[in-house]
């Protein structure tokens, strides 16, 4: 039996690899990010700011999108980070994640090794590897998550298909943004609102910042079986219309080098509302372009549904 702290310190952990989600039930103002991370740009439900029509700084990240995926390959960083939680302890630092790997940008393949700063915190870390494959996610959680999650020792994957929509159980909502290759589909969509912001560098890399917006209507992007609902995933079937932020790094060659996604969170996503209005993070470097990928998928035996892990609910 898990103590208070060590069970909540698994329900984090689980909640970020399947329940920290890309979005809420209202897509609004992303608030300031946190230190050390560059500003993302999101739609203000206070101060709106007057839209200009930018067409060709629109096509610039289109043709950046379409460069980085004839690229075939990287290196990747990803990282999830939820600000607006509170000061509590669990709260702070609860739903991060952030990880290395390689990613197929064309077919969208990764292997990715994760790991979240909370689990350390509390002693009871562990490596974490995400796979997609085909369009599916494959984590493997630590043992004794598994295990605490009623688990068999024989199973050690859990699989979310990143397609099932409405169907998905609420812990399965975010490895849909836990994909690198998936961020450059946002890229497609995003509104002649874009905006050069500066010259910056990204890992030593002379970059181009550009800042845009996404709007977003569920009735109409899941019936034309958008890039956004695609990339959104079974959280994109949760959401009311509006807009979210999307900055963009672009390099001399057009190559994506950055992108990060703000979105405000709500109680569709969060169980455990502050009150307050949550932001996700969501960032993705690409970088060392070409490296060879090859990622399977593990054995059958092996995996179960993201929804066969039952943890303990904890209280106090």
């Amino acid at each position: 039996m898990l103590d208070s702290r060590a069970a909540r310190a698994v329900l984090a952990a689980a909640f970020v690899l399947g329940a920290a989600a890309c979005g809420g039930s209202d897509f609004a103002s992303a608030k300031k990010p946190s230190p050390g991370h560059p500003p993302a740009t999101a739609a203000s439900t206070t101060a709106p700011r007057p839209v200009v029509h930018r067409p060709a700084l629109r096509a610039a990240l289109l043709r950046s999108a379409s460069i980085t995926r004839s690229a075939h390959t990287a290196r990747t960083s990803v990282s999830v980070t939820v600000t607006g939680l509170g000061d509590d302890e669990f709260a702070t630092g609860a739903f991060d994640v952030a990880g290395t790997g390689s990613v197929d940008l064309a077919s969208g393949d990764a292997d990715l090794a994760l790991s979240v700063p909370l689990f350390d915190r509390l002693g009871g870390g562990g490596a974490i590897e995400e796979r997609i494959v085909d369009g599916v996610a494959y984590a493997r959680l630590p043992a004794g998550v598994m295990r605490v999650g009623g688990l068999p020792p024989a199973v050690r994957w859990l699989r979310i298909d990143m397609a099932r929509g409405r169907t998905a159980p609420p812990s399965a909502l975010s490895q849909s943004q836990l994909d690198p290759a998936g961020q450059l589909a946002f890229l497609g969509s995003v509104s002649d609102d874009v905006r050069r912001i500066g010259v910056e560098a990204v890992r030593d890399t002379r970059t181009t910042h550009y800042a845009a917006t996404i709007a977003f209507s569920p009735v109409q992007d899941n019936s034309s079986g958008s890039a956004v609902t695609r990339q959104l995933g079974p959280v994109g079937a949760r959401l009311a219309p509006g807009r979210f932020g999307v900055d963009v790094w672009i390099d001399a060659a057009g190559l994506t080098r950055r992108i990060v996604v703000s979105v405000r969170l709500s109680d569709a996503v969060l169980p455990a509302s502050t009150g307050a209005d949550p932001v996700m993070r969501i960032q993705a470097d690409f970088y060392a372009f070409g490296v060879p990928v090859r990622v399977i998928a593990p054995p059958p035996a092996q995996v179960r549904p993201y929804a066969a892990l039952r943890l303990p609910a904890v209280t106090g």
